[in-house]
């Protein structure tokens, strides 16, 4: 179990130190930073509309704000706890090999564990165009496929390109 977390905790740090801006394949080459310039915006807030992204703009204190709907997907502890060892262990390497695959491709913007162990085991967020498409790639995941992990998919808004800190 150590090792699990010990893995997913390295490879989300891998992934989320990469400072590079790349540009993600479903947003028709458009790149994921904050765009201040009205114009820019609206132009940026129409193209993800035709692509069926959840978009809107808006204006607070003379600064302009393009706001995308992602989604928020808990991994949860799910109900098959009789797989062996040695086949959890695969499953938990062909799970961190998609949700790799996932976040290169653009799907995911956000992925990590839980720090707890208990019900909630870790979080994605999905950059997806919809609720649907979002579920369904969450429950492609090895671990989910195993019943090992179970998953909860809600829509959470922020700014586009915004960053943690």
């Amino acid at each position: 179990m150590v090792k699990y977390w010990i893995s997913l905790i390295l490879i989300t740090t891998i992934l989320s130190c990469n400072t590079s801006n790349k540009t993600s394949k479903i947003e028709n080459n458009l790149p994921d930073e904050v765009i201040t310039d009205s114009i820019q915006l609206i132009q940026k807030s129409d193209s993800l509309k035709k692509l069926g992204y959840n978009v809107f703009t808006y204006k607070e204190a003379n600064k302009h704000y393009l706001m995308q709907e992602y989604f928020m997907v808990q991994l949860l502890s799910g109900d098959n706890d009789s797989i062996p060892k040695e086949v959890l262990s695969q499953l938990q390497q062909d799970h961190l090999a998609y949700l790799s695959k996932l976040y290169n491709l653009g799907h995911a913007s956000l992925i990590g564990p839980m720090n707890n162990g208990k019900e909630w085991r870790g979080i994605v967020v999905y950059n997806t165009p919809s609720f649907k498409m979002a579920d369904s790639l969450a429950n492609q995941d090895p671990l989910v496929k195993s019943g090992a992990l179970k998953v909860k998919t809600t829509g959470w808004w922020t700014e586009k390109g915004g960053r943690l800190r």
